[in-house]
């Protein structure tokens, strides 16, 4: 820096001091943290694996819409029933009625004002159809996933699949005793 005083010329020399290049060093150490935390969590990343065309694939391969919640998230954020599921899957609306349950994905669904008419969005638990809003009413007791298929599922699930489907999967036995 060059300054003027009495006509003449001086200059000025900056240094750094210990302080400031302490916190460059400590700036620099904390963002080569911060990428390594960052690439860690990117590899964690997991393959959700699904079954919502009737064969297991991974979740980025299946040619429809499809909200998972897996049994992992569903202990760990305490879901007990469907009413607690569409806090977590975008487009499920459920809503407890006055002897059923009645159930919209994107805003279709069926009505609430018979209880004898099969329901839109049926429920598949383990492949096995209920069609019937009470089969909701049973709780999530050692689910592996929950798969909600949003739009006409009429060629892969069959029957009153207008709206969608939710595909309830229990988990598989293991050579552990756990209960």
């Amino acid at each position: 820096m060059v300054k003027h005083f009495n006509g003449e010329m001086r200059m000025k020399v900056f240094s750094l001091s210990h302080f400031s290049l302490a916190a460059v060093l400590t700036a620099v150490c904390c963002l080569s943290s911060t990428v390594a935390v960052a690439q860690e969590r990117q590899a964690v990343l997991e393959e959700v694996v699904v079954t919502a065309t009737k064969r297991e694939a991974s979740l980025q391969d299946v040619p429809i819409s499809v909200g998972v919640v897996t049994g992992d998230f569903i202990e760990t954020f305490d879901i007990r029933d469907m009413s607690d599921v569409q806090n977590f899957v975008p487009g499920l609306q459920v809503q407890q009625t006055f002897g059923s349950w009645a159930v919209r994905i994107r805003g279709l669904g069926s009505g609430i004002t018979n209880l004898a008419f099969d329901s839109s969005v049926p429920v598949y638990i383990d492949d096995v159809y209920c069609g019937r809003g009470k089969c909701l009413e049973s709780a999530f007791l050692d689910m592996q996933r929950l798969e909600v298929a949003r739009g006409p599922q009429g060629a892969l699930f069959g029957k009153s699949t207008i709206a969608g489907a939710i595909n309830a999967v229990s988990q598989r036995p293991t050579q552990e005793f756990e209960a």
